[in-house]
C-alpha cells in the first residue's frame, strides 16, 4: 500500500502539529492487512509547495508487509520530482532466484475433452450461490 494519502499528521511530518482521525483509521485497515508504515531512511518532503510562505511537508506514505527483513526501509528521492510537487518514494525488493515447474495442458479444438470442459465450467458457473445478491433500484 503505498501513495499520496493526503492526510497530514503529526505522525509522519514534524513540522505539523496536529493528529487526524483519518490517520487512525488508515492504520487500522493497514493493520488489518498486516502492512505496516515504514520511515524513510532519509526524512525530508515528499510535497512541494509552490506558495513560498508556506512550508512543504510529507504527505505520502509507504505501508509495507510486517515482519519483512527485505522491506524495512524506503528511500524518499526529491531530485527525481521534476515537474511534480511530490518526490518519488523508492523501496528495493530482493527477488530470490527460484526455479518453478511449468505444465502446459492442452484441449484440442472441438474434441470430447472441450465439451466436458465447457459442460463442467457452466455448471459450475449455474451452481454459484447468488442467493445475497439484491437487486438495487436507482
Amino acid at each position: 500500500m503505498i501513495g499520496d494519502f493526503n492526510i497530514r499528521d503529526s505522525n509522519w511530518d514534524p513540522f505539523f502539529l496536529h493528529h487526524l482521525v483519518y490517520t487512525d483509521t488508515l492504520l487500522e485497515i493497514a493493520d488489518f492487512f498486516d502492512l505496516k508504515q515504514f520511515i524513510s531512511v532519509n526524512q525530508v518532503s515528499t510535497k512541494y509547495v509552490d506558495n513560498p510562505n508556506e512550508l512543504n511537508f510529507v504527505i505520502n506514505l509507504m505501508f509495507l508487509k510486517n515482519h519483512s527483513d527485505e522491506l524495512n526501509t524506503y528511500l524518499i528521492i526529491p531530485n527525481l520530482r521534476i515537474l511534480s510537487n511530490h518526490t518519488p518514494l523508492v523501496v528495493n525488493i530482493a527477488i530470490h532466484k527460484e526455479f518453478i515447474q511449468e505444465k502446459w495442458l492442452f484441449i484440442s479444438k472441438s474434441s470430447r475433452e472441450e465439451k466436458e470442459f465447457i459442460s463442467n465450467l457452466r455448471t459450475a458457473i449455474d451452481n454459484i450461490n447468488t442467493s445475497n445478491i439484491h437487486e438495487i433500484q436507482t
